[in-house]
């Protein structure tokens, strides 16, 4: 059994998946918490799309979110109409870091820096 953190390595080699790795998972989970039960499918489904994902570069992520809007090396995805998930994306090894994850305009809870530039 190889280690975790020898893997990636042999990442797209034979019995190795190439599927996008994701840091802040729990920050999807807390938002999706409280929510209607649309919202709740829409955070579970985006996670599925995103864990699935093989993006090499912002235009294959255009391709699969036409509506998401790209803030530096920020990705901004709507998930309905109050709800968005910001992440940043390396796409070289394939790892996508949930930076945010809720209200866009941040009144649940403590309103964030990034909740509120993304208003």
């Amino acid at each position: 059994m190889v280690p975790i953190w020898e893997r990636f390595p042999l990442r797209g080699k034979a019995g190795y998946g190439i599927a996008m790795r994701i840091a802040g998972k729990s920050r999807l989970i807390r938002a999706s918490v409280g929510c209607s039960a649309e919202t709740d499918c829409a955070y579970r489904a985006f996670h599925a799309e995103l864990e699935a994902a093989s993006w090499r570069s912002p235009e294959d992520v255009a391709v699969a979110y036409p509506n998401a809007t790209f803030e530096a090396h920020r990705l901004v995805v709507p998930i309905d109409d109050q709800h968005c998930v910001v992440i940043a994306v390396h796409y070289e090894a394939e790892i996508a870091l949930i930076e945010y994850a809720g209200v866009r305009s941040g009144r649940r809870g403590k309103p964030s820096t990034i909740a509120r530039r993304y208003a």
